[in-house]
């Protein structure tokens, strides 16, 4: 977990001092929890960030490229965290493919402060961006929400009924998962 004055977001750690999380996350004085699978515990360890590099092609116009690494002042060094294998086949995922999206975000539809204390995840499917463009529809709170002319082609969707990632889960992993945890492939940050 990223956080930075009360702020929060997800990542992955892809080397034992790198963090990857979305673009939209960047704080200049964020910091690195790493090993805490329960937020009122002190397990793990607390890293500062050294240097926050986000996408070149990063714009805070519908997040494009939201993709960022957090280089970490020290390296992680407790064995209880795998680093993370990253996608490097572009034909995954496919339409349809099982996927799972993990995160601390908000818990409560009322509160959006609320953030889980443990690490929460849901398993979803991949959409196609066309189908994820075309989505539209009302949320828990009323509001009437559309992603025609905000999906990319570097972005990559993926739906469940009533399920998904929420605020806060930023930056957080999308995985294909494996027989075990270090089989699991990172395919995805959240962002949307």
């Amino acid at each position: 977990m990223l956080g930075s004055d009360g702020f929060g977001c997800g990542g992955s750690l892809i080397a034992r001092d790198v963090v990857l999380t979305a673009a939209h996350c960047r704080n200049v004085t964020m910091y690195a929890v790493l090993g805490r699978h329960d937020l009122n515990d002190d397990d793990g360890e607390v890293i500062a960030a050294r240097e926050v590099i986000p996408h070149p092609g990063y714009s805070d116009y519908i997040f494009p490229n939201d993709f960022m690494l957090v280089f970490l002042a020290d390296a992680y060094t407790a064995d209880n965290v795998n680093v993370v294998k990253l996608n490097s086949d572009p034909s995954l995922p496919t339409v349809g493919q099982s996927l799972t999206v993990m995160g601390r975000g908000d818990t409560d539809v009322d509160l959006v402060s609320t953030l889980s204390e443990d690490l929460l995840s849901v398993d979803v499917i991949a959409i196609s961006n066309e189908d994820c463009e075309a989505s539209e529809g009302y949320d828990e709170l009323g509001e009437y929400w559309t992603y025609a002319g905000m999906i990319t082609t570097d972005m990559l969707c993926a739906e469940a009924d009533g399920k998904g990632s929420c605020h806060g889960d930023s930056g957080g992993p999308l995985v294909i998962k494996g027989d075990d945890g270090s089989a699991d492939v990172q395919v995805g940050v959240v962002s949307l």
